[in-house]
C-alpha cells in the first residue's frame, strides 16, 4: 500500500500563491480585477465563502458599479493571511 502525505496549509498556500503567480504573466494582467466565481476557483471555496469573506472584511474588494472585484493583489494579501476583520 503506497503512503499518502496529506499537504499542510503552507504547502496548500505556497501552492495556490505559485498558481495565482503563474496566471499574472505581465503588468496588465496584475491590474485584473477577478469577479467573485473567479476568485472562489482560485481559493478553491465556493462563491458564498467568498461572500462571507468579503462581507467580514478578511478579503478586500473593489466594485466595478455594484458589482464585487477582486484583485491579484488582495487575493494574494488574503492567502498570506495578511487579512483583518473590520468587525
Amino acid at each position: 500500500m503506497a503512503h499518502v502525505s496529506i499537504p499542510s496549509i503552507e504547502e496548500i498556500k505556497e501552492a495556490l500563491f505559485e498558481v495565482l503567480n503563474n496566471k499574472i504573466f505581465d503588468r496588465e494582467e496584475f491590474l485584473t480585477l477577478y469577479d467573485k466565481a473567479q476568485t472562489a476557483k482560485f481559493l478553491g471555496v465556493s462563491k458564498g465563502t467568498v461572500d462571507n469573506l468579503r462581507v467580514k472584511g478578511l478579503l478586500k474588494v473593489t466594485y466595478v458599479g455594484s458589482k464585487p472585484m477582486f484583485s491579484f493583489s488582495h487575493i494574494k494579501e488574503y492567502i498570506n493571511g495578511n487579512h483583518h476583520s473590520s468587525h
